[in-house]
């Protein structure tokens, strides 16, 4: 299970990067510094990316946790929220 954990997040983080590509590609449309400009704006947005993907993990794992450990996942839940 915990590796299905990892991978929910894996792929959650996926998701919210793709949400934050229009920036990268807009940035690539500027003449000269566009590439370089487009490349470090999405390198920043999949960093930022991870913390919704960090708070939507922990909410989808505190739900599931409150039904079958309520004493972890309290302090979950609590944690997304």
């Amino acid at each position: 299970t915990v590796i299905l954990r990892i991978l929910g997040f894996l792929l959650i983080w996926f998701a919210c990067s793709r949400f934050m590509e229009p920036l990268g590609v807009l940035a690539d449309c500027i003449p000269c510094i566009g590439p370089w400009l487009g490349d470090q704006i999405e390198a920043i947005a999949c960093c930022i990316s991870c913390f919704p993907a960090c708070a939507c993990s922990l909410g989808v794992i505190g739900v599931v946790y409150v039904a079958m450990r309520p004493l972890i996942g309290i302090p979950m839940l609590l944690i997304f929220v």
